[in-house]
């Protein structure tokens, strides 16, 4: 649990590393999680995920291209 905390906080304070971040950890689990991350980006960046959850896009780890 202490790892998770790291790494969020970590990407608040570098919310410009995000992706990269979303990248290397979807990595580590193979190609299931890059898989995974694909599809979420996706997910997440439907207007109606963003009026549910309230965040912009880069606070879901992933970055906003559009």
């Amino acid at each position: 649990m202490r790892a998770l905390s790291d790494i969020i906080e970590f990407i608040e304070q570098n919310p410009d590393k995000a992706q990269t971040v979303a990248v290397v950890l979807a990595l580590t689990h193979g190609p299931k999680g890059v898989i995974q991350v694909v599809a979420l980006g996706s997910v997440f960046q439907t207007p109606l995920v963003r009026d549910l959850t309230g965040l912009p896009l880069s606070n879901m780890l992933m970055h906003d291209t559009t």
